[in-house]
């Protein structure tokens, strides 16, 4: 059933002492990055491990934030360090690593990719081709807590009858209202195209606003999508955080994203069904739209 508090990012977080911190490695790339919400900590950490898979180095950051990645996908392997030495001189003396800046967030920098060991990476890197080669590492490496895992499922399960189709929408009412080049009628122009793909079927709609910590808001953008796009909605629970609203995305059978990194995550690791915008959150972006969203989505006008 729903609970009445709002569990933070480290609900399920595991306290220090249950992982024992490695000896630093010889060979590693640094994420300089400082971190962010949900979807950015994944995007960075996800695009630096696939870089350094294709190193053969170890990933390694600097920001404790990462950590609380463990606490929603244990496999997350996150080792975390202040700067080490790229070098030594022959005093003895520290020399820290360089850091490589990306060229402009939401799209691929091959300078980035191309980067050398003991070598630190600063920026979004909100790009795919990151990792493209490692999509089976980066799948399994974000799979939800077990926890997670059944309270998504648990939401889900009572909607999953005969023929029924899920279908999770990830729109900010925010966005939408005031920045975005995403627009309204894009949400309904992607419902009316679910509708074609799952043609004689019904479909209800999992709304995914962010996970905010004011229940009130949740109440507001139900309602605000509700009067605004002519689809059935599910009522979302009451028990609203970033992580469970992925989980619940994850384990439905179609997504309708915005051009937000926490709709992009949610179909990455959905894997099924998707419908991407064919422009990026903001009308200034720099976006790349093959750089950035699944290249399995189809795309429709904004």
């Amino acid at each position: 059933g729903a609970s009445t508090g709002t569990p933070s990012y480290t609900y399920y977080l595991l306290k220090r002492s249950d992982y024992p911190r490695p000896r630093a490695p010889e060979k590693w790339l640094l994420l300089a990055s400082a971190g962010g919400r949900l979807g950015n900590l994944m995007w960075a950490y996800a695009s630096v491990v696939g870089i350094a898979l294709r190193l053969r180095v170890e990933p390694i950051v600097r920001s404790q934030q990462y950590e609380e990645l463990i606490a929603i996908f244990p496999g997350a392997n996150v080792i975390m360090y202040n700067p080490p030495c790229a070098r030594r001189t022959y005093t003895g003396k520290c020399v820290p690593p360089t850091i490589v800046s990306e060229f402009a967030p939401q799209q691929f920098d091959r300078n980035v990719a191309a980067i050398r060991p003991n070598t630190g990476i600063h920026g979004y890197l909100q790009s795919h081709r990151y990792f493209e080669n490692h999509t089976t590492e980066i799948r399994e490496m974000y799979r939800f807590h077990p926890k997670l895992q059944a309270r998504a499922q648990d939401f889900i399960r009572p909607h999953k009858f005969s023929g029924n189709v899920v279908v999770a929408l990830h729109l900010r009412r925010g966005d939408v209202e005031t920045v975005a080049s995403v627009s309204v009628a894009y949400f309904r122009r992607a419902c009316k195209r679910m509708d074609e793909i799952f043609a004689g079927r019904n479909l209800s709609y999992i709304l995914m606003g962010g996970g905010h910590s004011d229940r009130k808001r949740d109440v507001g953008d139900f309602l605000w999508a509700q009067n605004n796009i002519p689809v059935s909605f599910i009522p979302t629970p009451l028990y609203h955080m970033p992580s469970l609203d992925m989980a619940i995305m994850v384990h439905s059978d179609a997504v309708i994203i915005s051009a937000g990194s926490f709709g992009f995550w949610g179909a990455y690791l959905n894997n099924k069904v998707c419908i991407a915008p064919n422009c990026g959150l903001e009308k200034t972006t720099r976006l790349r739209i093959d750089d950035y969203y699944p290249p399995w989505c189809e795309r429709l006008e904004c």
